[in-house]
């Protein structure tokens, strides 16, 4: 039998980082529920399971995100808004907002994933003393939040 070649994977996209999130703070974080892991104890994550994990102090599962062209924006005419699940969360890079601009007014969007994280998070670290208990360090850090656009083009008609 003749070896079958593996299927080629779709095409995931590409990827768009969005610009100015951290003016549009306040909508980001409504985009986002509250994680209640976020709350347990060093001792709580540990019984759960949660040891090398970061748990963000907020979920965030983004549904819908549209691309609006603001050509009377005054800072830059080929402005991109960003709004996700309704709720304006930046813009499109400057140098990336011809390209997006052409695909809109070509209608070549077929799909548009959206991934928004960022924020505070905990992470429990796991160490070993030298009889070989294990020893538990509960750090808590923030990263900026952040928005990403996948945008997935239509395939052209053969």
């Amino acid at each position: 039998p003749t070896p079958v070649a593996p299927k080629k994977p779709e095409p995931e996209g590409v990827t768009f980082k969005v610009t100015g999130v951290a003016h549009y703070e306040k909508n980001v974080l409504a985009l986002g529920d509250k994680n209640d892991d976020y709350r347990l104890s060093k001792r709580a994550m540990v019984e759960i399971g949660l040891e090398e994990t970061r748990v963000w102090e907020y979920n965030f599962c983004p549904i819908k995100a549209e691309l609006v062209p603001e050509p009377d924006n005054p800072h830059d005419p080929k402005a991109v808004k960003v709004v996700v699940d309704g709720l304006h969360v930046g813009y499109i890079k400057a140098g990336s907002c011809s390209r997006v601009l052409r695909m809109i007014s070509e209608d070549r969007i077929q799909k548009i994933d959206v991934k928004v994280g960022g924020g505070r998070y905990k992470y429990l670290a796991v160490d070993y003393n030298e009889d070989g208990t294990e020893v538990y360090d509960l750090e808590q850090h923030e990263l900026p939040f952040y928005v990403h656009l996948s945008i997935i083009e239509k395939k052209p008609e053969a």
